[in-house]
């Protein structure tokens, strides 16, 4: 009796346990299910964050990369500016302009003078030729009013007192054309040599002009350059910023990682 009294304990024991068994596994297949797709979810996360890992890694790359060349176009952006700041190269630009424009003027006021010299001297130059044509027109010689002065008979009524003054002041007047003529042509000779210097100076000038042209090509490029340079810092600091926001997510997504990977424990 005893031996039938614990079979059947037994018995009534087993079927209890089975039916906790049975409520215990109804109970646990919604848990093992949705375990079941949290490992997936983890699975596919752990996927996404590799990839995550992958990019950040080339974005710490590019990140280098751009750094390195955003350090050095900031020096050369500052070198370029201290270039256009250069006092000096302001104060020589100026002192070249200055220098261009007095030459200018002294160029233009030679001009003039060249002008009113080359006037005045076909001017003594034509009055020199009629002279010329008038005492030849004469058809007498010093020879020949010296033979009339003291002529055969020695008379002095042979010769013409008008015709002396006339010639008295004729040959005052050619002296004073022949100095007037000499000192005209010492002049033409000096300001030949002034326009000759002028050339000189023009080349100069032109040098100094086409030093300027460099000058000026110089500094748009350099204000090209700055332009330039500054595009390439305002792209720097939106990926900068870009980089940034993508660090955050990774971080985001790696709490949810791990939240749920501790969830997932629990649930074991």
């Amino acid at each position: 009796m005893d031996a039938e009294s614990f079979n059947s304990d037994m018995n009534q024991m087993k079927a209890e346990l089975n039916k906790k068994i049975v409520e215990l596994e109804r109970n646990q297949k919604p848990l093992l299910e949705q375990n079941r797709k949290l490992n997936d979810r983890n699975r596919l996360l752990q996927q996404e964050m590799k990839k995550i890992e992958e990019k950040l890694r080339h974005a710490q790359d590019d990140h280098l990369t751009l750094k390195d060349s955003f350090e050095r176009v900031l020096k050369e952006n500052s070198s370029l500016k201290e270039k256009r700041a250069f006092p000096e190269k302001i104060e020589e630009y100026d002192r070249y302009r200055q220098q261009v424009l007095e030459y200018s003027k002294c160029i233009t006021a030679l001009r003039q003078a060249a002008a009113e010299k080359d006037r005045r001297y076909d001017l003594l130059a034509l009055r020199f030729r009629r002279l010329k044509k008038c005492q030849s027109g004469n058809g007498e010689t010093d020879e020949d009013k010296q033979s009339s002065f003291g002529g055969s008979d020695g008379s002095a009524s042979s010769v013409s007192l008008d015709t002396i003054t006339e010639d008295l002041e004729g040959s005052v007047h050619c002296k004073s054309f022949e100095s007037n003529y000499q000192q005209l042509v010492r002049e033409h000779r000096d300001l030949q040599r002034a326009f000759a210097t002028v050339k000189m100076n023009n080349v100069e000038v032109v040098h100094w002009r086409q030093k300027e042209h460099v000058l000026r090509d110089q500094l748009k490029a350099a204000n090209a350059r700055i332009s330039q340079l500054e595009n390439i810092i305002q792209s720097e600091m939106s990926t900068q910023e870009k980089e940034s926001v993508f660090t955050a997510t990774i971080e985001a997504q790696r709490d949810q990682i791990i939240a749920l990977m501790a969830r997932s424990e629990r649930l074991d």
